[in-house]
C-alpha cells in the first residue's frame, strides 16, 4: 500500500473519477518479463492496472447511508456523465508533502496517503498517452466526437494539474 507504483493506481482512479476500488477491478499483477522485474533494472516485476471502470467518468459521492450501513453496495457517485465529470475538481491543495484531492468517496485513507511525488509521478505515465490514444479509447467505448472531445480535455487537465505539483 506504500509503493510508489499502488499509489500511482490511486491518482489513475482519482482522475478517472473512479469510485469502486474494490480489489476485482484493479489488480496487481506479478509479470516476470515487465520492465523492473527482478534480475532486469529497478527490480520488482509488477503491473498495477485499473481493469474495471463502469463506476468512472462521472462524480464521487459519499451516500449518507453508508454512515449507518457501511457494507451497502450503495452507488457513490454518478458514472459516464461528462457534465458530472467536468464538474469534479482533481486536487483541493498540499499540505506538507501530501495532496489534498477533491474526492468525496469512501476510500479516504488510500487517499490520505499520497504524496506530491506520488501525483507527479503517475501523472508524468499518464502524460505519455496520446491525444490518439485517448481519442481511439472513448471511440472504442462507443462515445460521441463531442464527449471524447470532453473528456479528453478534462483528463488531460487533471493530468496537467497533477504535473504542475512538480519541479518546473
Amino acid at each position: 500500500m506504500e509503493t510508489r507504483p499502488f499509489k500511482g493506481l490511486v491518482v489513475a482512479n482519482l482522475i478517472l473519477n473512479n469510485w469502486d476500488w474494490k480489489t476485482s477491478n484493479n489488480k496487481v499483477y506479478d509479470a516476470p518479463g515487465a520492465p523492473g522485474a527482478p534480475g532486469s533494472p529497478g527490480g520488482g516485476g509488477r503491473l498495477y492496472v485499473v481493469r474495471d471502470l463502469g463506476a468512472s467518468l462521472g462524480q464521487t459521492s459519499f451516500p449518507a447511508l453508508l454512515n449507518v450501513k457501511p457494507l451497502s453496495n450503495l452507488p457513490q457517485g454518478s458514472r459516464n456523465d461528462v457534465e458530472d465529470f467536468e464538474k469534479q475538481g482533481f486536487i483541493k491543495g498540499v499540505e506538507g508533502q501530501r495532496v489534498k484531492f477533491d474526492y468525496n468517496g469512501i476510500h479516504g485513507g488510500l487517499v490520505d496517503h499520497v504524496t506530491v511525488a506520488d501525483v507527479v509521478w503517475a501523472c508524468r505515465l499518464m502524460s505519455r498517452i496520446s491525444d490518439q490514444q485517448w481519442n481511439e479509447a472513448f471511440r472504442a467505448a462507443g462515445y460521441d466526437a463531442s464527449s471524447q472531445q470532453r473528456y479528453v480535455a478534462k483528463l488531460k487537465a487533471k493530468i496537467n494539474e497533477g504535473l504542475a505539483l512538480g519541479p518546473q
